[in-house]
């Protein structure tokens, strides 16, 4: 390692705090497209299907990429390439969303700003991974979350003033969002590549079929819980449905009660990864598993504000526990030489089932109401966090 990974901060490789800061800036110009997203939705004629096929394609459109990079990231044992064309890729994607007129084109966007996130995550998830020991892995995953949602709350605070306090439009929006999105790219360059070292100079073989069987596991496990995590955009369109007119003070509130939950995620996900060094990782996930489906169950049961303010809140400090926590377990359970393959499969995995899950979702809006879409959700978290119970002793 050179003398810039020698540098630490939160005793953790600068690079990692870099990664973050990347992350940060990236979240600050989508979450500004984000936060405003589901009234765009429902402004330009899209219901409850578009909003489950946006938000699970949001997702998973690009989950055949992330694989494809993860697996290509262990073959030429290097990372950062990957890393800046993803990141290249969805900024210059960006660029042609005021272009949008229609949901239909809004889910063309949506493949082509996805593609970037498929290149990237695969590869930066393994490269984080390279400056860390399993003991810090959980810190690791939780402080590069923090930073990503600081960047989402940033963005939403932003979306906010310019929309409803200065009466700036959609589409003008979203082209500040654009430009804002390539200030990313600074410190990615700074960020040190590591190449793998090879035994002796020998080809490590590559293949998803050499995974471990606790690596699979708990993708199964991820992949069954990520069909009930079903998109923010419901509890948001929710509240509005509600609230009766789409008044800016409805739009505001909504807008601010997703500020809220960005708010309690960026502040728990690096406590959350630090937890997870004194209790066991699994534990802390099953927590999240179970707050999650106390949120689903409250906005099945109730229309009272003041409990969905609370279930915002909680919706934030259940993704804390679930998000960094993933990942940290999918580092610790894979090989050295294949974290980008565990990695891509974990993506490629749970992005089709977000895909599936808030597509059930939508039709059980569409064809019902929300009370069934969340009674679906928190069903399925209850099922996760029952077998991660059962299957805890696997894990190490």
């Amino acid at each position: 390692m050179n003398k810039m990974n020698k540098k630490t901060i939160f005793g953790l490789s600068i690079n990692i705090f870099l990664l973050g800061i990347v992350s940060l800036l990236t979240d600050f110009s989508s979450e500004m497209i984000n936060s405003v997203l589901p009234v765009f939705i429902m402004s330009i004629g899209g219901t409850g299907i578009a909003l489950g096929l946006v938000g699970g394609i949001s997702e998973s459109v690009a989950n055949f990429l992330k694989l494809v990079s993860g697996i290509i990231s262990d073959k030429i044992h290097q990372r950062k390439k990957l890393v800046i064309a993803g990141y290249g890729l969805s900024s210059v994607s960006k660029l042609f969303l005021p272009l949008v007129s229609t949901w239909k084109q809004l889910i063309l966007f949506k493949i082509v700003e996805r593609t970037g996130k498929g290149l990237r995550d695969s590869p930066r998830d393994a490269l984080i991974s390279k400056y860390i020991d399993r003991s810090k892995s959980g810190r690791a995953y939780g402080l590069h979350q923090s930073l990503d949602t600081l960047g989402a709350i940033l963005g939403s605070i932003a979306s906010l003033v310019l929309v409803t306090y200065i009466g700036l439009t959609y589409k003008s929006l979203f082209l500040v969002a654009a430009i804002l999105a390539f200030t990313a790219l600074i410190p990615l360059i700074m960020v040190e590549d590591v190449k793998d070292k090879l035994k002796n100079e020998k080809k490590e073989k590559i293949s998803l079929r050499y995974l471990s069987k606790e690596t699979k596991l708990l993708i199964f496990v991820f992949t069954l819980s990520t069909l009930g995590m079903i998109s923010y955009m419901f509890f948001y369109s929710y509240y509005i449905s509600i609230s009766g007119e789409m008044t800016i003070s409805v739009i505001r509130n909504a807008i601010s009660l997703y500020i809220l939950f960005n708010i309690v995620y960026s502040f728990f996900a690096y406590r959350a990864g630090k937890l997870s060094e004194k209790f066991s990782k699994s534990k802390i996930l099953t927590t999240g598993y179970i707050i999650f489906g106390i949120v689903s169950l409250l906005f099945a049961l109730t229309h009272n504000i003041y409990v969905l303010i609370a279930g915002f809140a909680l919706f934030g400090l259940s993704i804390a526990f679930i998000k960094p926590i993933q990942r940290a377990m999918i580092s610790d359970a894979s090989a050295k030489s294949l974290k980008g393959s565990a990695f891509g499969l974990y993506y490629f995995s749970i992005g089709t089932a977000a895909l599936i899950g808030n597509g059930i979702a939508g039709l059980l809006v569409d064809k019902f109401s929300y009370t069934y879409a969340f009674l679906f959700s928190s069903s399925l978290m209850f099922l996760s966090a029952l077998l991660l119970l059962l299957f805890s002793d696997k894990f190490t």
